[in-house]
Parts: C-alpha cells; sequence; structure tokens
C-alpha cells in the first residue's frame, strides 16, 4: 500500500509548526494516497523516524517522501536520506522514495507578487527597491537560485533596484542588506521574506525592519508574509506531492534510499 511522509524543517515556533500540519491536512483531501502522515527534521515532533514508523503500522509498503522545503541543500541531500536510511533498517520491508524540493516555480512566484500587490507595489514599484529575504545556505547552487528569483520579481513589478540577502550561512547578511537598503535614494522598501512558514527567522525579519525604520524615519519599509500565508500554497503542494507519487511510481526517478 502507498503512503506519503510529508516533511517540513520544524521550528521552535509552535505556530509554525501548526501552519505545516494544517497545510497537510488540507492537501491530504486532494491527493488520492490512503495514507499521509507528517514529520519534521528537526525542533518539533513528530519526528521522521516516528512519522515512518506511524505510516508502517497503516500498512504502508511503498513510502513516498514530500519534503516541504524550498530549495535542495544539505536538508535534502544529507540530513533527511540519513534519516530515513534509519528508518527503512528498522523496516527493511518498506520502499522510500524521496522526492526534491520544491525549487523555483511560477506558482510560488506569483504568490510573491499578490503580497507585493496586496502591499501597494501597483502605484510605486518605479520608486522601490525590493529586498527578497532568503533563509541561507552554505550551497552556492541555493544561493544562485534566490538570486535569479530576486531578478525576476524585480523585472516583474519594475522595482528600480533590488537586493537578494540571507539570514544565515550565505552573504550579505539581511541586518547588513537593510541599513545599506535604508541609505539609498528610494522612499519605500519592499522586504520579501522568502520563507514557507512562520517562526524564528520571521521574528527576526520583523524585529530588524523595527530598528532600521526607527533609525529612519523619512523612509517606508514593507515587510510582506511568508509564502504559507496565501491558500495558494496548498495548490502548489498538492501538485508537487502528486508529481513526487506519479512519477517515481512508473519510472522510479525519485531518490530511492537503498538501491
Amino acid at each position: 500500500m502507498k503512503g506519503v511522509l510529508y516533511i517540513g524543517h520544524g521550528t521552535r515556533v509552535k505556530e509554525g509548526n501548526e501552519q505545516v500540519k494544517s497545510l497537510a491536512e488540507k492537501v491530504k483531501d486532494q491527493v488520492p494516497v490512503p495514507v499521509q502522515e507528517t514529520a519534521f527534521l528537526e525542533l518539533a515532533a513528530p519526528t521522521i523516524p516516528e512519522g515512518v514508523k506511524r505510516c508502517v503500522a497503516q500498512g504502508v509498503t511503498e513510502l513516498y517522501v514530500v519534503p516541504v522545503l524550498l530549495f535542495s541543500a544539505r536538508h535534502l541531500h544529507d540530513d533527511i536520506p540519513a534519516e530515513l536510511s534509519r528508518a527503512q533498517h528498522v523496516h527493511p520491508e518498506l520502499t522510500i522514495q524521496l522526492g526534491d524540493a520544491l525549487g523555483i516555480r511560477e506558482s510560488l512566484l506569483q504568490i510573491v507578487s499578490d503580497h507585493l500587490t496586496e502591499a501597494g507595489i501597483l502605484q510605486d514599484s518605479g520608486a522601490s527597491r525590493l529586498v527578497l529575504v532568503g533563509r541561507g545556505s552554505s550551497e552556492e547552487a541555493v544561493v544562485s537560485q534566490v538570486k535569479e528569483i530576486t531578478e525576476i520579481l524585480k523585472n516583474r513589478h519594475q522595482f528600480n533596484n533590488a537586493a537578494t540577502c540571507f539570514l544565515a550561512a550565505a552573504n550579505p547578511p539581511f541586518q547588513e542588506t537593510m541599513h545599506q537598503s535604508a541609505r539609498q535614494e528610494e522612499e519605500t522598501v519592499y522586504v520579501v521574506p522568502y520563507l514557507l512558514f512562520t517562526g524564528l527567522l520571521m521574528q527576526e525579519i520583523h524585529q530588524v525592519v523595527q530598528n532600521v525604520q526607527h533609525k529612519h524615519l523619512h523612509k517606508t519599509f514593507k515587510v510582506c508574509p511568508h509564502l504559507g500565508a496565501k491558500e495558494a500554497l496548498e495548490e502548489v503542494i498538492v501538485e508537487h506531492t502528486k508529481a513526487i507519487v506519479q512519477t517515481t511510481s512508473s519510472n522510479q526517478t525519485g531518490k530511492p534510499i537503498f538501491s
């Protein structure tokens, strides 16, 4: 029997974990797989081994793992496979296929565009600056993807200027970029957190922006919501999940934990 295990990153902020669980519950109704569970890589329960165990207990023999992650970085290359490998040693009868991250896709860019429109970008894009904030990664491929997203949004919404920055593990740092942006000519700065859910990182973004605003009262700073604030993310995850199940079922082109 087939099963799906959605894996979120996990956060110390309960609301962020609840957002992942709530999203998964909504997606379940639209994915024709009998068993579907949710787990977290770290900082929250259930853990990946616990999620696998729940699936097996319900009779799953073919498990499709759906990373609810934006990019293919260390977590997807190393951490999640390691956890699944340990789980498969406990359940040797289980076949596990690991799907890819969401990556750059138009449906996610549209969510950001909707957030910008709601924040007022149609009125002042030409005189505004975009600051796109990524979580950060030590992998250059991920950094390049985030920069590519910034460029797409800059051109799409005709920003006067745009900057890409990161909260950790990559340069330039978010706080430094915000102070630099405040000194530029644009009167309005749109800050776009390219994050799926709320958590400590969203709290950090709001705190830094608030501190910068206090030092530059003549500027306007608008912080957009995280991607998961839009119901459209549900459709993205449904599409993502169906693609992983259908592709790996027919062609076995997912990432098997064991060959």
